[in-house]
């Protein structure tokens, strides 16, 4: 006679993080409390990551909810972090601090070889996404610009796309050029 084991999966309905470290991932740190702190101290943070995950400091960020969502800092009691947290390459104050919603990613360190990404999700909270009003855009003899800017010819309302995301444009021979903005 054999037994057989079933597992049971919950799925909840708290928000979570998720943690890149190039292509290394921490799955679904839950957020549950009023408060956390990220980072690889065990005495001072609840929410821990490996010991060699050396570009998170011992108190990476501080976590505070406000309604459904939270608010997160740089570094813990006004003292910032080493490598600080971003979010589209500007630095997140230790008091001040920056909402978050459903899908925002953030930056731990802007040294791109080893640059961690964090994901923040929320369950309960989730943003909508609208599609674009344009579903296509001539390219003949124009160039056509990428971005959040109000100006660009296709605007992506999306927290990881800069102002000028990128430019698109012809050489004059049929051929595409994609250009990355510098800003």
């Amino acid at each position: 006679m054999t037994s057989k084991q079933t597992q049971t999966i919950v799925a909840s309905n708290n928000p979570y993080l998720i943690l890149n470290n190039q292509g290394k991932t921490l799955h679904r740190l839950e957020l549950t409390a009023n408060q956390h702190i990220l980072g690889r101290d065990p005495q001072q943070a609840d929410l821990i990551v490996p010991d060699d995950w050396q570009v998170i400091s011992r108190c990476q960020a501080y976590f505070r909810k406000v309604g459904n969502d939270y608010q997160i800092y740089d570094g813990h009691g006004g003292k910032p972090s080493s490598n600080g947290l971003f979010i589209n390459h500007s630095r997140i104050s230790p008091t001040e601090g920056y909402t978050l919603e459903d899908g925002m990613e953030l930056q731990i360190g802007q040294n791109p070889q080893n640059l961690i990404i964090l994901t923040y999700f929320n369950p309960r909270n989730p943003k909508s996404v609208t599609s674009p009003s344009q579903r296509f855009i001539s390219l003949k003899n124009k160039s056509v610009m990428l971005g959040r800017d109000t100006n660009a010819n296709l605007q992506l309302d999306a927290p990881t796309v800069s102002r000028c995301h990128a430019i698109i444009d012809s050489d004059g021979r049929g051929t595409l050029c994609f250009t990355r903005s510098q800003y």
